[in-house]
């Protein structure tokens, strides 16, 4: 049989051990976002499309990023994470970099492949 004492120090313990699983699992949760690094999503552009015109919009959307550059140039995110910037094409094959950091130093790249095509092509 158990003592009041002993009664009284399972109860602790218990409590403290519920409160370290409840701390350490919200530490998991709220960690694993920060974990995958960051996301871009490209809207605008289509990559390995054909364009007429010698600049052409880069829209997006970004998740957990701190940083974004659109060729070493760095582009602005909205509180809401869309970016948007332009890419200047020179005739023919064209190709652009779009690359995201997180605050923890992960990074992902997106290559953009463009072709800009000439007046005589399009009349094709």
């Amino acid at each position: 049989m158990m003592t009041r004492e002993g009664s009284k120090r399972l109860i602790s313990w218990s409590i403290i051990a519920i409160v370290l699983i409840v701390v350490f699992g919200y530490a998991l949760f709220a960690f694993r976002d920060i974990a995958r690094g960051p996301s871009v999503m490209i809207t605008e552009p289509v990559n390995g499309e054909t364009y007429a015109t010698s600049s052409v919009p880069v829209k997006g959307r970004t998740e957990r990023v701190q940083y974004l550059a659109l060729d070493g140039k760095s582009v602005l995110i909205d509180e809401n994470g869309d970016f948007s910037d332009f890419i200047l094409l020179s005739p023919g094959y064209n190709s652009a970099k779009i690359e995201a950091r997180d605050r923890l130093g992960h990074v992902e790249i997106i290559n953009l492949q463009l072709i800009r095509s000439t007046s005589s092509e399009m009349k094709r």
